[in-house]
């Protein structure tokens, strides 16, 4: 905590307060506010600041700085939005970026969520936070963004975050929100891959690549069988080549090649055996076919083995936002403070990026260590900032 807390200390502009309301060191509060949200008090700002005030002199001891009040309940929050997101994010996305290697580390998954402790009173929309997940069991986010207002304006989000230097070649998943040929010629053109949902909204296209299959051979195909307690999946992936099909003048520039249609069959398990027979019986049934498009040719099988895996791999920003939502509770954290969930979610980025680097997989188990035991907590974060 030592080493990170001089970090943000030598961070020029990190507080964007009038020097005469520079009562509280903001590293300090960061560093006690963070603290907080690795020990599981993420979601109520009156919790969180309990927890920094029970533990604030032992902070202070372990900073080697002197006697200071707490932070107040009612200026954390001030203190908080005051935080300068371009300072933060920098250290965020340079210092704790990992360097990973491996085919599925090419792709990346962007996604929005909605911030809903941002909605106000009367509202029925907040803040988003777009962000971009790599496609492996770390989850990382690289890189994120925010919008305000109706869900259209994730599209001019994403395509602010496509045309950042940081995603330059590299390969991108993205939901049928996104199938619009502004968006694919922008990582078209720099000659980088994409794996793209095809809904029905998209009509006529979507007829279109509903009958490929009917015409066209497939050029190669794979089947998963995953079991989840309940249920079982059967994923059959076939991928199609399509850069000779007839598509609308506006897709010209998207670059169209391999149409993967993915059939999925689930079955809900009824756990109750059989009397005197010890037999599992299936007891319901779900069918659906799913469409995607790319601009990576799948001629070979290692490429269409690894569209078919960018295809899951996308699900990683829903494991991502579960994590975000569910352990560390990030919608129900309110405030009518302007910027504070742009701060706060960026922290929150750190926190997950902390917890990542740790050899634990039930990050839930892991908050309620550091809850019980502050000293726990300083030896992961001295080990998971040096890592």
């Amino acid at each position: 905590m030592y080493n990170f807390f001089k970090k943000l200390e030598n961070l020029e502009g990190i507080d964007t307060r009038d020097d005469r309301g520079k009562i509280h060191n903001i590293s300090v509060v960061l560093l006690g506010f963070i603290s907080a949200l690795l020990s599981g008090r993420d979601g109520n700002l009156s919790s969180i600041h309990r927890r920094m005030c029970n533990k604030h002199e032992e902070l202070l001891s372990l900073l080697e700085l002197p006697y200071s009040q707490p932070i107040s309940r009612a200026q954390l929050p001030l203190v908080l939005k005051s935080i300068n997101y371009s300072v933060l994010e920098h250290l965020v996305f340079e210092e704790f970026n990992k360097k990973i290697t491996g085919s599925a580390c090419k792709w990346f998954a962007i996604d929005g969520k909605e911030l809903k402790g941002s909605i106000l009173p009367g509202n029925t929309r907040g803040t988003a936070v777009v962000q971009v997940v790599r496609h492996c069991e770390h989850r990382e986010v690289i890189a994120q963004s925010y919008f305000s207002g109706k869900k259209s304006s994730e599209v001019k989000a994403v395509r602010g975050l496509l045309r950042a230097d940081i995603l330059l070649k590299k390969n991108i998943t993205l939901d049928a929100l996104h199938l619009k040929p502004d968006t694919l010629e922008i990582i078209n053109e720099r000659e980088d891959f994409y794996l793209v949902g095809l809904k029905a909204n998209q009509k006529e296209l979507y007829e279109d690549m509903e009958n490929v299959p009917n015409y066209t051979k497939q050029t190669h195909d794979y089947k998963t069988v995953d079991e989840h307690g309940g249920r079982v999946d059967t994923r059959v992936y076939s991928s199609y080549e399509i850069g000779n099909e007839y598509f609308d003048g506006r897709w010209k520039k998207s670059g169209f090649t391999t149409l993967i249609v993915v059939n999925r069959e689930r079955f809900f398990k009824n756990l109750q055996k059989r009397k005197n027979k010890g037999k599992v019986e299936y007891i319901e049934r779900e069918v659906n076919t799913d469409y995607f498009l790319s601009n990576k040719k799948a001629t070979i099988e290692a490429d269409a083995k690894e569209l078919f895996e960018a295809v899951r791999g996308h699900w990683n920003v829903e494991v991502n936002n579960h994590i975000r939502d569910v352990t560390l509770k990030e919608d129900k954290l309110k405030s009518k403070l302007d910027n504070f969930h742009e701060n706060i979610s960026l922290v929150r980025t750190l926190v997950i990026k902390l917890l990542s680097r740790s050899l634990v997989s039930n990050f839930a188990a892991l908050l309620d260590t550091f809850a019980d035991s502050f000293e726990a907590l300083v030896v992961f974060f001295e080990q998971a900032y040096k890592t």
